[in-house]
């Protein structure tokens, strides 16, 4: 069974070790940006500095395992959000798990009233990615 819970600001110290969790799976899945995994406590803690609000989405399998998690940045004053980042832990592939958290974050963005999610994704044409190993996953 998948649970999904939502992680910010206010939740911050009750969520400290999921967030780690987060930040050891953006590390494996996001080796060439692994210091922005560094800046996802700051973004949770911080709106205001930041001009946006933050929003962690975790998937949870096992035992309150992180297995997933999808990282939301909400603009209040235009109502969209931006899917900033998704990933799963690896060996988790396959199992739904990414594809649960991609509908919970459609369902969480829609319960807050905003009129667009928006998300960049990389191309599929090896000519276009700057790192051919992005293409495997």
């Amino acid at each position: 069974m998948i649970k999904i819970r939502v992680i910010h600001g206010g939740a911050f110290l009750l969520s400290r070790d999921r967030i780690e969790q987060v930040q050891e799976i953006f590390r494996l899945a996001f080796p060439s940006l692994a210091g922005y995994a560094d800046e996802i406590p700051n973004l949770l803690r911080d709106p205001v500095h930041h001009g946006f609000r933050s929003i962690l989405l975790v998937a949870e399998g096992s035992v309150g395992r992180v297995d997933a998690f999808a990282l939301l940045l909400h603009f209040t004053g235009v109502e969209c959000c931006f899917l900033d980042f998704i990933a799963t832990r690896p060996g988790v592939r396959s199992g739904g798990m990414g594809g649960a958290l991609y509908e919970a974050s459609r369902e969480y963005c829609q319960s807050l009233g905003v009129k667009a999610l928006y998300m960049e994704v990389q191309p599929d044409d090896p000519e276009l990615t700057p790192e051919p190993k992005e293409l495997e996953e």
